[in-house]
């Protein structure tokens, strides 16, 4: 995702084999089932916080952590769902800038 893009349509990423994303900090809506049968989607990197705020549950933005094991979070966003505070855990972050979750065992 590009700086520029605003938002993600319905079912854009629908039963693809991405393992990675980067959602951007301008993303502000994520359309139903973006992200519906996206099993290798692991890593989850968000910028926007109009994001990280509205994962409230699991079928939350187009069911984007339906299968995610690790999320990134800008460092700086400070309105978090609470699917990703009540199911992951805070943990060292391999990536600068950025707050680590994992999933919780």
């Amino acid at each position: 995702m590009t700086d520029n893009t605003k938002q993600i349509n319905t079912s854009a990423f629908n039963s693809s084999r991405i393992n990675s994303i980067i959602i951007g900090k301008n993303i502000k809506n994520i359309g139903t089932g973006s992200f519906n049968n996206c099993s290798n989607l692991k890593n989850v990197t968000i910028d926007s916080p109009s994001i990280a705020g509205n994962l409230s549950v699991r079928d939350s933005c187009g069911n984007l952590l339906n299968s995610a094991e690790a999320i990134y979070l800008k460092e700086g966003i400070e309105n978090i769902g609470e699917y990703i505070t009540t199911n992951y855990s805070r943990t060292d972050s391999d990536k600068i800038g950025y707050v680590k979750y994992t999933l919780s065992k």
